[in-house]
């Protein structure tokens, strides 16, 4: 199945690029900032991977992936907290190396 973005929580069925985000352990000993990982379970490489993390970000992380291969995983940081409104993340990405097709988007739960 071709490569999706998804929650590890929620998945996003829609192509086969399976992108998921999944919470982390670190034991880096910052209780508001949480390590998140990108994974990409699916069969497929998903192109020009983006994470938009609104306002659950954390500093000037990179969260922008040229490519992300079957079975790769990246990580990252959110900072849910009492005063943040979402509990999402968008992640959008293409299926084809050129770019070409339109791309994918799924709005992750965390």
């Amino acid at each position: 199945s071709p490569a999706r973005p998804t929650l590890q929580r929620r998945r996003s069925d829609t192509s086969a690029q399976r992108l998921s985000v999944a919470e982390s352990s670190c034991g880096c000993g910052m209780s508001e900032v949480s390590p998140y990982r990108l994974v990409n379970d699916g069969t497929d490489t998903a192109y020009a991977v983006h994470v938009d993390t609104g306002e659950l970000g954390v500093g000037e992380q990179d969260t922008d992936y040229d490519e992300l291969h079957s079975g790769q995983a990246e990580g990252f940081f959110l900072s849910p907290n009492l005063a943040t409104t979402s509990r999402h993340v968008t992640v959008t990405w293409h299926e084809r190396p050129d770019r070409s097709d339109e791309r994918r988007a799924a709005r992750l739960i965390i």
